[in-house]
């Protein structure tokens, strides 16, 4: 079955080599989540192998090792083909910031220290999209998936993207009537929504072209009789 249930307990992985920012970022999350904290980039492959659903790495404080290089390891130790999807904290969000995010590997971009219930909303939004992009991904490679299935898909796809498009539009309306010019901020949000948008729309157009495939195989065969 396609969902994009949040995983429960979720299992957060935090990533950063100072032990005060492990605890202060680990205290936001409350019981519905797992929290594990690692302080190098091995040990955050080990806690990997056994299974997490989004990784909160701090932008300057990334292990002893470059922040691309940490989400690739923690991505390919991950379980069962889970794209793991990277929360990146920093004190700060300018131009470069984003540019190093994007090359990082990076889902969504937060300005530590963030409100609380909107860490945790944002960290659930990421898992719920990386979850629907596994099980689709499953889906088209199960015999077993048809029309019915693709249908829903579509529809927990649309209610992603609708989410993502409200985000969008929300920031910038909030930021015309506050009449402030945070671009960067913009740009952040506008770079998150985006990226969950097209990692959907990635799957859900891998999964139609499995199932057509697979319906077009299953389709018999049209016998043209001998002329009278």
């Amino acid at each position: 079955m396609i969902h994009d249930d949040t995983p429960f307990p979720l299992r957060v992985l935090i990533a950063a080599s100072t032990g005060f920012l492990r605890d202060e970022i680990a205290s936001a999350f409350d019981e519905d989540f797992v929290v594990l904290r690692v302080a190098d980039a091995r040990a955050a492959e080990e806690a990997a192998r056994e299974g997490v659903h989004v990784l909160v790495i701090v932008a300057d404080d990334t292990c002893n090792s470059t922040a691309g290089e940490l989400v690739q390891r923690v991505r390919v130790a991950s379980r069962d083909g889970y794209r793991v999807p990277v929360m990146w904290l920093a004190a700060h969000s300018d131009e470069s910031l984003l540019v190093d995010a994007c090359q990082g590997g990076a889902d969504d971009l937060a300005r530590w220290p963030v409100e609380d219930d909107m860490f945790r909303a944002r960290v659930r939004s990421l898992a719920r999209v990386a979850v629907l992009e596994s099980t689709m991904g499953q889906a088209a490679e199960s015999p077993e998936t048809g029309s019915q299935d693709l249908r829903h898909a579509l529809s927990v796809a649309t209610h992603l993207i609708n989410n993502s498009v409200a985000g969008i539009s929300g920031r910038a309306q909030l930021a015309a009537l506050m009449g402030t010019s945070d671009e960067s901020g913009l740009v952040s949000v506008c770079l998150t929504e985006g990226r969950k948008v097209s990692l959907i729309l990635n799957a859900l157009h891998r999964l139609s072209e499995s199932v057509a495939h697979r319906e077009e195989e299953a389709e018999p065969a049209l016998v043209v009789g001998a002329p009278d």
